[in-house]
């Protein structure tokens, strides 16, 4: 490396821990001055094991680390509303692809520009959304995701701390339709 004297660190290692520790920040839910039925269990979701379930996701690291902080942001956002919000992140870098919020009460969908946004990424995608009643991944989400050939996985995040992941390993719209119409 040019300017470098062999006497203090290289600056390239700096950077690599800079970006580790940034990574490896907590992020929490902040406190909100109302409560209600369908506020966001901080204890739950502020908490050691919480995080360590998304490190335990068949994922890479960086990955993980989006999708929960992701899941932190929607939250975050969501707390105390009956509404949704559906975010895209890329299953290899996890960079958000896309994010959409509805005007439905207990739904999520993609506009039609958000649709396009999905429809042009390359690559293999994770959907991660809020249910505010918490719960697991309902039949909806599994269907929607296996019968897109791009999605790997599928993930909810309850306001009751609960989170639910589906890893995609076969793409059938055929089991799809016959699951739904069941």
């Amino acid at each position: 490396m040019r300017g470098w004297d062999g006497k203090h660190e290289p600056l390239v290692n700096r950077i690599g821990q800079v970006i580790e520790a940034e990574q490896s920040k907590s992020i929490k839910i902040t406190r909100k001055g109302t409560k209600n039925d369908l506020s966001v269990d901080r204890k739950a979701v502020n908490s050691k094991e919480y995080r360590e379930y998304f490190d335990s996701l068949p994922v890479n690291k960086n990955v993980a680390d989006a999708l929960h902080k992701e899941a932190i942001r929607i939250l975050e956002h969501r707390d105390g509303t009956e509404f949704e919000t559906l975010s895209i992140l890329d299953a290899r870098t996890g960079r958000l692809v896309v994010s959409s919020t509805c005007d439905l009460k207990l739904k999520s969908r993609l506009t039609d520009d958000e649709m396009k946004i999905f429809n042009d990424h390359e690559g293999k995608v994770i959907l991660i959304h809020n249910h505010p009643q918490g719960g697991r991944l309902s039949h909806t989400d599994l269907i929607t995701a296996i019968k897109s050939e791009k999605t790997m996985g599928v993930m909810t995040v309850g306001h009751d701390g609960y989170v639910g992941y589906a890893k995609i390993i076969k793409h059938d719209k055929d089991i799809a339709d016959k699951w739904e119409a069941w």
